[in-house]
């Protein structure tokens, strides 16, 4: 009998695929379940997946519910589990259901930022000052202690949800549900980004980021621009600062996504997920390792060997820019000046006719771009390059 896979999903099966555009997971060795959105659910050829199931996974409990039904049904063996805001609930179905796995528990400290910071503390790195709160009187001590702060849900994901409060007129006038939230200490410094395969507890692949705008860029409809860093004093405290978090956090084998602010003295915990990260962040991975993120989370998941399958641009460096826009048609895009040879990637969410809604996370671009460059300096001009490029006409409204 083939091992059961279910596989939870939000981005399409089309993301799990072989350069020969086979699925990773072959349907001649697996017997593969499908649970995503329903407007995904023709993404899987025939013959590939036994079971699609279409519906709002954000329904925790419907979600659970399948899972339970298909348990039942058809023993599962292996749960796989894409959405960040469904790896409690999935890995609190895995114990329920008698699968192996992330527990609840050991996903916990991924989740929840309280969780997160606390164990990252404990074991002395360094993390910005924070306190749980639940209304905006309770953010008031921290903002008079340090004069600057930011408000984010403890389950956050993709920057979603997030307050910069610079003054205590900018709290009271905040008109916010708080519950669920935390308060921390705002970090004036440079924010880095760590995307790694972990294998066996050890880094495998660890491309190392940096960010040349905010990560809240999505709010004022400014781009949001990444570039690989190769300064090796900088690389080498980066690398250090990885070993730590993993053996911290007791991260075997995972693919992170991990955020952290670098100044003189310190490499600061930000925070992390056991994901991919989005944006432009699996392309670029994939084109300077030939690891893709997607691909590697369902091998260390099922139990297969790690590959680097895809193949690699040929060049040490790159990074990625992503465009925004207020919701609207987009009537016309003009990029014709950036050089071909640059590109890695170019990604419309919508096509040119089509309707652009943002969705209040970093990853939700209107248009991205994912390019290579032979190094930190030559990334950083193609990214000022690009963003000087691209001129979006968007029409407020729909036809």
């Amino acid at each position: 009998m083939k091992p059961h896979v279910a596989i939870i999903d939000r981005v399409g099966y089309g993301k799990y695929r072989l350069p020969d555009g086979s699925p990773v997971l072959d349907p001649a060795v697996y017997d593969v379940t499908l649970i995503t959105e329903a407007k995904l659910v023709g993404q899987p050829q025939q013959g590939e997946c036994t079971r699609v199931f279409g519906f709002g996974i954000d329904d925790e409990e419907e979600t659970r519910g399948v899972l339970r039904h298909l348990h039942a049904a058809h023993a599962l063996q292996y749960l796989v589990c894409f959405p960040e805001n469904l790896q409690i609930p999935v890995a609190a179905s895995r114990e329920e259901l008698g699968i192996s796995g992330a527990t609840a528990a050991e996903m916990l400290p991924f989740r929840d930022k309280d969780a997160m910071k606390e164990t990252a503390r404990n074991s002395g790195i360094p993390v910005a000052e924070w306190r749980p709160i639940e209304r905006n009187a309770d953010a008031r001590p921290l903002l008079d202690k340090h004069g600057k702060i930011v408000l984010k849900p403890r389950d956050g994901a993709g920057s979603a949800g997030i307050f910069v409060i610079d003054d205590e007129a900018d709290l009271l006038a905040l008109d916010a549900d708080l519950r669920g939230y935390q308060a921390e200490q705002f970090i004036d410094a440079p924010m880095i980004h760590i995307d790694a395969v972990v294998a066996d507890g050890k880094a495998v692949v660890a491309p190392t980021s940096r960010y040349l705008s905010t990560t809240l860029s999505h709010t004022t409809r400014q781009p949001l621009a990444s570039v690989v860093i190769d300064e090796p004093v900088l690389l080498q405290r980066s690398r250090d600062f990885l070993e730590r978090v993993i053996e911290t956090f007791r991260v075997e084998d995972a693919v992170l996504h991990l955020e952290a602010f670098v100044t003189p003295e310190d490499i600061i915990f930000n925070e992390m997920a056991r994901r991919a990260g989005g944006g432009g962040i699996v392309t670029l991975t994939q084109a300077l390792t030939g690891f893709n993120l997607f691909e590697s989370m369902v091998r260390m998941e099922v139990g297969l060997p790690l590959e680097r399958s895809h193949p690699t641009v040929g060049a040490p460096g790159g990074g990625f820019v992503l465009f925004y826009a207020e919701a609207g048609t987009l009537e016309s895009i003009d990029d014709s000046s950036i050089p071909d040879d640059w590109i890695v990637e170019r990604k419309l969410s919508v096509p040119v006719g089509g309707f652009y809604q943002p969705v209040g996370r970093a990853g939700g671009s209107i248009v991205s771009y994912v390019f290579s460059a032979s190094s930190e300096k030559q990334a950083i001009e193609r990214a000022e390059a690009i963003q000087a490029s691209v001129t979006l006409t968007v029409r407020e409204g729909q036809e």
